[in-house]
Formats: C-alpha cells, sequence, structure tokens
C-alpha cells in the first residue's frame, strides 16, 4: 500500500509541477500553442498504460483497458492521417486507478527539440491535460481530450499538414 501512495504522491507532484511550469509563462496563447504542437505535420504514435487495483490491492497493468483506449487514440489519428506506430512524436496516456470507481489520467504530446545549447535533439514533453473523475467518464475524457488535441495540432500545422 506504501508503494501505491508514493507512486500517486509522485504522480501528483509532476502533474502539479507540470502545471505551475506552463501557468508561469508569460507567452501569447498562439505563441504557446505553437510550441507546444508545431512539428511540420509528422506522424505521431501512441502509448498506454493503466494501473487500477486488484482484488487483492495491488496496483497492476489492465491490459485490456489499455487496449480499448490505444485503439480509440489510433483511430483519432489515422482518420487525421497522423498515426504511426514507430513515430518519434508520442502522444502518451497513463491512468491511475487507486479504487475501482475513480481514475486519474494524463495525455501528453512529447515531440522532438533542438538544444541550442548542446546542439542536440531531445525529445520532451511539450501539451499535457489530466484529468479525473469516476470511471465511468473515463473513456469521455479521453475522447474529448483527443479531440481537442488533434483540432488544436491541425490548426497549428496547418499549412504543412496541406502539403503531405
Amino acid at each position: 500500500m506504501e508503494a501505491i501512495k508514493g507512486l500517486f504522491r509522485g504522480f501528483m507532484g509532476w502533474m502539479l509541477l507540470a502545471c505551475c511550469t506552463v501557468a508561469e509563462a508569460q507567452v501569447d496563447e498562439e505563441q504557446l500553442k505553437r510550441f507546444q504542437l508545431f512539428a511540420e505535420c509528422q506522424p505521431i504514435g501512441v502509448t498506454v498504460s493503466v494501473l487500477m487495483n486488484d482484488d487483492t490491492g495491488e496496483m497492476v497493468r489492465q491490459h485490456k483497458q489499455e487496449e480499448v483506449i490505444h485503439v480509440t487514440l489510433e483511430s483519432r489519428l489515422r482518420a487525421a492521417r497522423l498515426y504511426r506506430t514507430q513515430a518519434q512524436n508520442i502522444l502518451s496516456v497513463g491512468v491511475f486507478a487507486p479504487i475501482s470507481a475513480a481514475f486519474v489520467a494524463i495525455v501528453q504530446y512529447s515531440k522532438i527539440l533542438y538544444d541550442p545549447i548542446t546542439q542536440q535533439l531531445n525529445k520532451s514533453t511539450t501539451w499535457v491535460r489530466v484529468g479525473y473523475g469516476p470511471s465511468s467518464d473515463m473513456h469521455t475524457f479521453f475522447s474529448q481530450t483527443i479531440d481537442s488535441f488533434l483540432v488544436d495540432y491541425l490548426r497549428v500545422n496547418e499549412p504543412a499538414c496541406r502539403e503531405r
């Protein structure tokens, strides 16, 4: 049980840090979205991880739930002609359900960024959405989040996507 509490505290701490970092930025909203999402319309891969309590109180991966969420994300990305299994840019989903009736989830987009100081390319998370609520709302959260992501991604990358 202590391991679960530690995992949850770490997860919540990371989410708080990510939210505060973005909130402190004093930039124009469109500039922020362009930084977060511009990727020259490069394909996007998907990773999904779902941890839920089992009957013994242990946190275990839920492969069936992972597959359902993955199919939802993949189908939306395919419809936008953006999905590729081996892509550098990744839309990641993490779900933590400490009890079967509730969930906490994070959806994040990571892309390759150039660091002019080290002159290296590195992967960095640039877009994050967090949701929580009753388990019955989990798939609605993912559906709405991916739709929101795609609208913003396609708008920011419109010229490059038009050329593809």
